[in-house]
């Protein structure tokens, strides 16, 4: 999963989360100690059920359903290959927003 507002996302970042689900049902990144639930890979077939059983409870956000499963969690750190980080989790909602950050030395 992506959101359409990071598209600064090195694809490489992707595929290392996929490469995780090796041993894991859901990976997902953390910038600055923060989650990041919308950039992750998940195994849908091993997520369906607590997916399901969340919902049916009321129980909409994401992280803590994951950290209740087999997770693995991407921080900073394991993310150094791909600094900056902050240009990485850049949320870019404007045109103008996305031309900033693409100009030279932003």
């Amino acid at each position: 999963v992506l959101a359409c507002d990071l598209p600064l996302i090195p694809p490489g970042l992707l595929g290392l989360l996929v490469d995780k689900l090796e041993a894991a049902d859901v990976t997902f990144c953390e910038h600055g100690g923060q989650p990041e639930p919308l950039v992750c890979a998940l195994r849908t077939k091993a997520m369906l059920g607590p997916v399901e059983r969340a919902l049916a409870a009321g129980r909409l956000k994401v992280v803590p359903l994951w950290k209740a499963s087999r997770c693995q969690v991407l921080t900073d750190a394991s993310l150094a290959a791909f600094a900056p980080l902050d240009r990485a989790f850049a949320n870019v909602n404007t045109l103008e927003e996305l031309e900033e950050l693409e100009r030279p030395g932003a």
